[in-house]
């Protein structure tokens, strides 16, 4: 969401000034009163997704000899500045911004690491209810303690505050989330089928399109839980089904 420099340094001075901790001048830099900044972390995600003004700013901000910002009023000493960033598309950074960077490749969560997370907070459901949730959620820590959550509600509500079990948990994810047992719901079935129907590999956009949604839903909420599930694959020349997503089409159409 950064459109601007100063937009982010809006961000760290107000952080700033709620932890009571403020720059100090340092002089002037080409006109301009210099600020230097004191030592923090600036994490920035999905960074891939930043216009390319924002990134060529951040060049000049992790340049080894001389790290600075130039704003409108002021002049930033980034110096002791630690910055972190993340994104789940590293091939779409610009090249110069990736070698001022030390990669860190981040292992995805598991199926039966996030039921144990579930197991965690629910400690009398079975391993087969805390994996139904996890695949629920979509492989993702976030979504499976709001399904776990959701459940909880309806357990209550629907079933007397039964204990769940495993039938009880694919019926609510037929009928109150629109996911089979799979955890797949109508518009990853429609996705798959859009692929199929290209006989090759397909663009991000172009899927997007024939399913009448935003690149990014596509990306940040399709495709990782196609990619886990193994339907999928992705390359330079765009989204074609694996062999299992090629036999679970066939089985859903039989």
């Amino acid at each position: 969401s950064l459109r601007s420099l100063e937009q982010l340094f809006e961000q760290i001075d107000r952080v700033l000034d709620r932890e009571g901790t403020l720059y100090e001048e340092a002089g002037d830099y080409g006109g301009l009163p210099l600020y230097r900044y004191p030592p923090l972390v600036i994490f920035i995600d999905e960074c891939h997704q930043l216009k390319r003004p924002i990134q060529d700013a951040l060049l000049t901000m992790t340049e080894p000899s001389e790290r600075r910002a130039i704003l409108e009023d002021f002049a930033a000493d980034m110096s002791n500045v630690t910055f972190l960033f993340a994104t789940t598309d590293i091939g779409s950074m610009e090249k110069a911004l990736k070698t001022r960077a030390r990669e860190i490749n981040l292992k995805p969560y598991e199926q039966e690491d996030i039921a144990e997370i579930i197991g965690r907070m629910h400690k009398g459901w079975s391993p087969e209810v805390r994996n139904l949730i996890a695949i629920a959620g979509r492989m993702t820590p976030r979504v499976a303690k709001e399904r776990a959550k959701d459940l909880v509600r309806i357990l209550k509500q629907d079933y007397k505050g039964q204990k769940p079990n495993e039938s009880i948990v694919i019926e609510i994810m037929n009928k109150e989330w629109g996911q089979d047992r799979l955890g797949m719901t109508d518009r990853d079935g429609r996705y798959l089928g859009v692929i199929e129907d290209a006989n090759g590999p397909i663009g991000g956009e172009n899927i997007a399109q024939q399913l009448g949604i935003g690149l990014t839903e596509v990306e940040n909420d399709i495709e990782p839980f196609m990619i886990k599930l193994g339907l999928i694959k992705k390359g330079q020349s765009g989204r074609e089904l694996t062999e299992d997503g090629k036999r679970l089409i066939m089985e859903k159409g039989q």
